[in-house]
């Protein structure tokens, strides 16, 4: 997101984006260039709202801000119904709702408001 700022939250966006993989065996956010990132995590996360936007603004460089204002039209999608369409796993429903919720805890727009890696450790999806 261009940000300067490291802290154990990118390694969280990283582990729900690898969880997803190891569920799905596909990549959640395939694209290789950041530009293409930012707006393939929109078009699954929809964008972010006014308050995470203000947020954002705080730690992002100016062109991802702009990116994100010139698409404003993304809506937020049914993470699970992806992953059942996509998983070549032998997961039940009701496994991959629990590691929906945890990918979804991790890909917080806010890196502070995404789940911590002890609440993360003792989420349901790992009982």
């Amino acid at each position: 997101m261009g940000s300067n700022r490291y802290d154990c939250s990118i390694d969280i966006w990283s582990t729900g984006c690898i969880l997803f993989e190891l569920v799905t065996r596909t990549p959640l956010f395939p694209g290789d260039a950041e530009g293409l990132q930012i707006l393939e995590q929109a078009q699954i996360k929809g964008m972010p709202d006014k308050r995470e936007m203000a947020e954002l603004g705080k730690i992002c460089e100016a062109p991802v801000m702009q990116l994100f204002n010139r698409n404003e039209h993304f809506g937020e999608v049914d993470l699970v119904e992806i992953m059942m369409a996509n998983s070549r796993s032998r997961y039940s429903r009701e496994d991959i709702v629990q590691a929906a919720d945890l990918i979804e805890k991790c890909l917080k727009w806010v890196p502070k408001e995404r789940i911590t890696a002890t609440d993360a450790l003792n989420h349901p999806f790992f009982r």
